[in-house]
């Protein structure tokens, strides 16, 4: 019996000759036995669920707080396991009837609470390429959080204020837990919201405060969004931006590559563990990436 997988809208469709699974943000005229959602980010949580819903505890919780309400929920679907991806909080790939491997975004790293991403063997593997250029290479987290942290302490002994910027649900909650001990650190609102939700779960102690102009203690560290923080704020205070980020590598302003996603070195690390027949390449540089594979010797096609 064969099996076909189509790329429908921003997520992917896996026939299998008996079960339809859509994987993440499917769209279109397309008609699935379940959906099954990767994480909380935005552009794999679908509008419109194709069949019951499968995912984690923490991705629908994180998903009912971005206004996503999904009713046809399962808790287990028979022919799929899921594993810890390690992308963000509650982040899964899953292993579709014991052949088929559907990474979503992840990383390979072990972060605070996070576990790293420890896929199985398998025959077929849909896997990422957010970062599949030879040029993002990364590292070690920790020694991206030690660079950080250097970087932090510097600015604040000359007494500089520091905004870090990144996409406000992910690697801010990692961040924020990890100065839970340093003064004068505060939230975004709308990181904010994301860390109670994290605390909520049991997974951070507290919160930390929301910056509010004029009442903050300085010099202080501020977690926002990217680019929301406007003029006047950085006229009055002058802070210097620190941007993290995996694109920070091929940036000129001062960053750092903190991603939740896995570098080059670690995609090629992950299909090397894997051994996989067949690989599809899904998202960010699926055709560079597929290219470079198929030049290692793999069967591997964007999708």
């Amino acid at each position: 019996m064969s099996i076909r997988i189509l790329k429908a809208g921003q997520g992917i469709l896996i026939d299998t000759g008996h079960t339809r699974y859509a994987l993440d943000k499917v769209s279109g005229n397309v008609a699935a036995d379940y959906n099954l959602i990767t994480h909380a980010h935005i552009d794999h949580l679908p509008y419109n669920p194709r069949g019951r819903v499968y995912a984690s505890k923490e991705t629908l919780h994180l998903a009912r707080l971005r206004g996503y309400r999904y009713r046809r929920v399962v808790e287990e679907v028979k022919d799929v396991e899921d594993i810890d991806s390690g992308h963000i909080l509650g982040s899964k790939a899953f292993l579709i009837e014991g052949k088929i491997l559907y990474t979503g975004d992840f990383n390979i790293w072990n972060r605070l609470f996070l576990k790293g991403f420890k896929p199985p063997k398998t025959e077929i593997l849909i896997i990422e390429a957010t970062y599949g250029a030879p040029d993002f290479i990364f590292g070690e987290f920790n020694k991206l959080l030690d660079k950080l942290l250097s970087t932090i302490s510097r600015y604040i002994l000359e007494g500089r204020n520091i905004v870090l910027e990144a996409f406000p649900l992910g690697k801010l909650q990692l961040i924020s837990e990890v100065l839970k001990n340093v003064k004068n650190v505060y939230l975004h609102n709308e990181v904010y919201k994301y860390n109670r939700a994290y605390k909520e779960l049991g997974y951070i102690k507290e919160e930390k405060r929301v910056f509010k102009p004029g009442y903050v203690d300085t010099p202080f560290i501020l977690l926002s969004p990217i680019r929301r923080l406007g003029t006047e704020f950085m006229e009055r205070y002058n802070p210097v931006s620190i941007y993290l980020s995996g694109w920070a590598v091929r940036m000129r302003r001062l960053g750092i590559p903190i991603s939740d996603h896995v570098d080059f070195n670690g995609l090629i690390k992950t299909i090397e563990e894997i051994e996989p027949k067949k690989i599809y390449v899904a998202y960010g540089y699926s055709l560079k990436f597929s290219k470079i594979l198929s030049d290692m010797g793999y069967n591997a096609e964007p999708i």
